[in-house]
Parts: structure tokens; sequence; C-alpha cells
């Protein structure tokens, strides 16, 4: 490895590290485990145990899961390029079998309860596509949808550039580039997978990289909050591990999520440094969220997310949040407790001046009769009326429930 040269700063290794860290967990559909050593950063290691030891009571440290990486043969380097120099080096062993898309997209739920699990407080992940071997995106998560929808043509720009790049082409090579296109910094990560039935794919992660000062202040304000949140359902985690009863477990997790829904709020909101959010880029994270969480181990529970872009500011965005979190988990809780798997559908919706929010699922139907002994009902009623200014009505029938809150989008 040729030292870093002038046009590679100490800071920007660090950053370049920290946002492979952030998003290599769905590579694990590929690789049984990964090594990176970035110069100015500490060495990292995941590995195909990890989604075991994040469960296990005692798991294995960081120098174990680097010794068995190290010890697996069927492995092999890319060397990490950026701005033209080698800043490090990528280890992989692969898995048995070559790739394939259905494995990558069967364990991404997979992949977020680990990624949740290393880092609660990364509530919101970085931006994640797969590019095929002719460089269309095949999927994108959430936050990457997002960037497409806010600037299609900044998006286009970003997967030429990554993609065309002839550096960056190599299959030995992790190219991490640095970008400014329509006045946005970011850096992008892209990394190759060999596929068993399309030969050479991308992964690429992008991280915002700007530094705007003017909304520096609000930016940090909206991280504090969240560190906040955060700190408050951390105890409660902790708390949590101290009681024997699983209903009162479910309790502190019901909780938990409502705080941990309000923080996603505010770190989108701190890494945007604006007053409005997508809703529907929130309904993702959110979802994502729940279903890590609270899915109990055996059973297949799966989300769907369907409509318009809707924005509003942040007070009602984090009572929005609030209800979808309390909806979602409910179903989550009680739709599929004689089932092994089942889905959870989302729809955002405008009508009329109104936003229609409707979560559905194919479960076993609720009563009827709404519980006035259940808290997540009331906060929803109470939010819906009071906050929101709207309705909330929720049926249900033998195939299933439907929960459907309307409110106007102009007060």
């Amino acid at each position: 490895m040729r030292p870093t040269t002038y046009e590679v700063s100490r800071q920007l290794c660090e950053d370049a590290a920290r946002l492979i860290r952030d998003g290599w967990h769905p590579l694990l559909s590929c690789f049984k485990s990964m090594r990176l050593v970035i110069e100015g950063a500490l060495p990292m290691v995941l590995s195909s145990t990890s989604l075991e030891a994040s469960s296990a009571p005692d798991h294995p440290t960081d120098s174990q899961l680097e010794a068995d990486c190290l010890d697996e043969k069927n492995g092999y380097d890319l060397t990490v390029v950026m701005n033209g120099a080698s800043i490090g080096t990528f280890s992989v062993v692969e898995r048995e079998g070559l790739f394939n898309r259905s494995d990558f997209l069967a364990h991404l739920d997979q992949a977020a309860r680990l990624r949740l699990n290393e880092n609660p407080d990364a509530l919101i992940p970085s931006a994640q596509c797969l590019l095929d071997t002719h460089g269309e995106v095949v999927w994108m998560n959430g936050t990457m949808t997002e960037v497409a929808r806010i600037s299609p043509e900044l998006f286009r720009d970003l997967m030429d550039q990554t993609f065309d790049n002839p550096v960056s082409s190599s299959e030995g090579t992790l190219q991490v580039t640095e970008l400014e296109i329509h006045q946005c910094h970011m850096l992008a990560v892209k990394i190759p997978i060999r596929s068993v039935e399309e030969g050479l794919m991308h992964f690429v992660i992008l991280s915002d990289n700007a530094q705007d000062p003017k909304s520096a202040v609000i930016k940090e304000i909206h991280h504090r909050v969240k560190n906040n949140l955060q700190t408050i359902a951390s105890l409660l985690r902790l708390q949590m591990r101290r009681v024997n009863s699983k209903k009162v477990e479910n309790a502190f997790n019901e909780s938990i999520n409502r705080i941990s829904s309000i923080a996603l709020i505010h770190e989108e909101l701190s890494r945007g440094g604006i007053d409005k959010i997508n809703i529907k880029s929130a309904t993702a994270n959110i979802m994502e969220m729940v279903l890590s969480s609270m899915v109990p181990p055996g059973k297949n529970i799966t989300g769907e997310l369907s409509g318009s872009e809707i924005y509003q500011d942040a007070d009602k965005a984090s009572s929005l949040s609030l209800c979808i979190t309390e909806l979602i988990q409910n179903s989550v809780e009680h739709a599929f407790q004689m089932r092994k798997k089942g889905v959870i559908k989302v729809d955002i919706s405008e009508v009329e001046g109104e936003a229609v929010i409707t979560i559905s699922d194919n479960g076993i139907g609720f009563g009827g009769k709404k519980n006035r002994n259940s808290l997540g009902l009331e906060i929803i009623e109470m939010i819906t009326v009071e906050k929101l200014k709207g309705t909330f009505v929720i049926n249900g029938q033998i195939n299933g429930t439907t929960s459907v809150i309307r409110f106007p989008l102009k007060s």
C-alpha cells in the first residue's frame, strides 16, 4: 500500500471508513466476513457470526471476530482507492456459491436488525443501492429513494460518476469518490460483488458530506434532541433487561419505539438542516425500525410502502410518526399471533386537500370495537384529533385490519 497523498486528508479517510461501516451490513448476504483497514482509522471487522453474536448474551469480542475473518482461506483483497491514491484494504471472504440478487433481498431485514444492534443511535441508514453489470439500479433503500426523488438529475450524475470511472470498474478495487454535483458535496463508496446470475455488480453507499454553516446551529439542536431521546430509550432498554415478564418487556419495547420514532424525525432534521420532513421516507425508516426490533424469531413479517410524497413540518411529522409506529406495532404484536408470516402495508396519499395514511395487514382481524384500555389507540386518537385536526378509523375483517388517518394538509 502506498502512502496517503496530500489529496486525501486523515479526516476524509476517517469519513470513508465510517461510511463503509455504516452501510456494509447488507453485504453479509454475499460475504462471510469483511475486514476494513484504512489509514488513519481503526481496523474494523464484520462477520456472519455477528448475526448470532448480536442476540447472544456472551457474544464474541471484536478480536475474536477478526481472528475468525483472518483464519478463512477462501477470500481476497480489494484495494481501497480515493482521489487516485490507495488508502487501505478491504478483505472479504465469500460465502459458498456466488452471490445472487434474491439472497441480497432476503437478507435486508436481518442486516437492518444487526445495524441497529451495533449502533442504536443510527436510526436512519445511509443511502444505499445495488447496481447491475450495466450500472442500472436494481434495488435502493428508502434514503437513496429520497435522493433520487429530490433530484433525478443529481442521482443520474451520481450513478454515472461512480460507475463510469475506469478505476472503479475494476473487480479488485473498492472506490471512494468525492462528489460535488449541483453544489452538493457527497462521499460515495462502490464495492464490487461477483454475482452468479448477473456478473459483476456493485453495491453503492452514499453520504452527504456537505459543510453548510448556515444550517449548522439548527442541525446541532436537532442532533442534541435526538441524542437526549436516544439516552432515554437506552435507559429503558437497561431497565427492560431486569424484568422477567414478557408482557412487561413488550410494554418497554413499545415505549422505546415511540421515543425512537420521534428521535428518528430529529435525526433526519439534523442531517438536512431543514424544517420539512418527507412522511413517506420517514415511514420507511419507522417500518424498518419496528420490524427489526419486534418481529419474533421464526416469523416472516414484511412491510410494503406505497403512495405519494407528502411533506410536513417537524411538529406534525413527529405526531404522525408516533401514530404510524403504534399501528405498525399493533399489527406486528396482534395480527399474526397464530401465523408464521404476514404483510403490513402502508399507503400515503393526498385526496382533496387531505393526507390519507392507510395501514393494513392480512392478519387475523381486529375485533371491531376499540378497546378503551389500549394505550396505543388512545395515543392515536388523541394525536389525530388534537395535533393533526383529523380523524382516525379502524376496521377489522376476517382477512385483516385496516386503519385510516386523515388530516388536512393546510391548517
